[in-house]
């Protein structure tokens, strides 16, 4: 029973070290992990959005001014008379 105490004391107080290093995969800098490959995808649909936006609005702006050239002349030409004493 002496012998195995000691034996588990000589454990216990045995020193040891431990290193811990990180490869690049871990901190999210591989491509090839989940993190990464996530953060591309979600540039990648930002982007698209982005293009489909400025698309619309290239496609759109030019009919959107000439229509409100057309609303702003029409308002003009029948424009109420101002009636004098109002």
């Amino acid at each position: 029973s002496g012998d195995r105490e000691d034996k588990v004391e000589s454990l216990a107080t045995t020193p040891v070290s431990f290193t811990y290093a990180a490869s690049e995969g871990a901190l999210g800098m591989d491509p090839r992990t989940p993190v990464a490959r996530a953060m591309a995808t979600s540039m990648a649909s930002m982007k698209a959005m982005i293009e489909v936006v400025l698309t619309l609005g290239g496609a759109l702006a030019p009919w959107a001014l000439v229509g409100g050239g057309i609303w702003w002349i029409v308002r003009r030409l029948r424009a109420k008379p101002v009636v004098a004493g109002e």
